[in-house]
């Protein structure tokens, strides 16, 4: 498995949920106001907050659910004819996903957006 850094949109829901943990990656905007905006990964942060947000890496917000937001996330579990399943505590929906990180990206995505209806 690798550890890989989360995307952009569960990024920032991360941030709107109060992650604020500094990690050595983050991302940045790129374009003009009459551009696209893209978000792109700003790699080796040296000096300061990225412009957009800090980039964590899938374990490490997992582990900043599980002790900061008391949310424990079930590992990908693999079914072999459908791919990993995603099952969230409390959850009713069960999803498959050809990967493990794309499942993991998955739960960790839903759970912040549980997190989010209680801190708004």
């Amino acid at each position: 498995m690798e550890d890989k850094i989360v995307s952009v949109e569960t990024a920032e829901l991360a941030m709107k949920c109060g992650f604020d943990i500094e990690t050595d990656k983050g991302y940045y905007k790129h374009g003009s106001e009459n551009d696209f905006v893209k978000l792109l990964l700003w790699v080796n942060i040296e000096d300061g907050k990225p412009e957009f947000g800090y980039a964590p890496t899938q374990s490490l917000l997992q582990k900043w659910l599980r002790e900061v937001k008391e949310e424990n996330i079930t590992p990908p579990l693999f079914f072999s004819c459908q791919g990993y399943a995603c099952d969230i505590m409390e959850f009713e929906n069960t999803k498959y996903f050809k990967t493990y990180e794309d499942a993991l990206e998955n739960e960790l995505y839903e759970c912040l957006q549980r997190v989010s209806e209680t801190v708004a």
